[in-house]
């Protein structure tokens, strides 16, 4: 699930490739928000099933931390 939300983040951008900032703006509102807050939501409920002292929890955060 968490490579499909990537993928649209990587197609959204190649969407912007051109365009004036603000249309560049107004198109990651559009889709890469929707797409970051799934992401969001998934890797918080994978956290929940891991322990917390592992690597895997560890990057998580890093990544739960750098959210947009």
């Amino acid at each position: 699930q968490a490579i499909k939300q990537i993928a649209q983040l990587y197609a959204v951008e190649k969407e912007a490739r051109g365009k004036s900032p603000e249309e560049r703006a107004a198109l990651r509102l559009a889709k890469a928000k929707p797409a970051f807050d799934d992401l969001e939501l998934w890797l918080q409920a994978q956290l929940r099933k891991i322990s917390g002292k592992t690597k895997l929890a560890e990057a998580i955060r890093y990544a739960l931390n750098r959210m947009p």
